[in-house]
């Protein structure tokens, strides 16, 4: 979308981002529809990473985004208790992190 505008980007990172851009505006994205945006992190060549946590008392789940082609990028983590608000937080901070790229 505009966040794109006057970047060079491939076609196929822009087509991933721009998906993954309409499902996190959503006003409720399904799992399914979250989780297809985190294999649209991967086939950028991204590292999307989702753990369960079974021995924590709170915060179970664990989403983050890491940046194998360029180590200098700090990982993007969440950390909490609902698995859609972790992928959701994760997402909208991948998006913001290509468009600076």
């Amino acid at each position: 979308l505009e966040v794109f505008v006057g970047k060079y980007i491939p076609l196929a990172l822009k087509s991933n981002m721009i998906e993954i851009n309409k499902i996190i505006q959503k006003q409720s994205p399904t799992l399914e529809e979250l989780v297809l945006c985190m294999d649209c992190v991967r086939e950028n060549g991204d590292v999307a990473f989702i753990k369960l946590d079974g021995e924590r008392e709170c915060d179970h789940y664990t989403v983050l985004i890491s940046f194998p082609q360029n180590k200098r990028r700090e990982l993007i983590r969440s950390d909490g208790g609902d698995l859609k608000k972790a992928l959701l937080e994760v997402l909208r901070k991948y998006v913001l992190h290509v468009k600076d790229m």
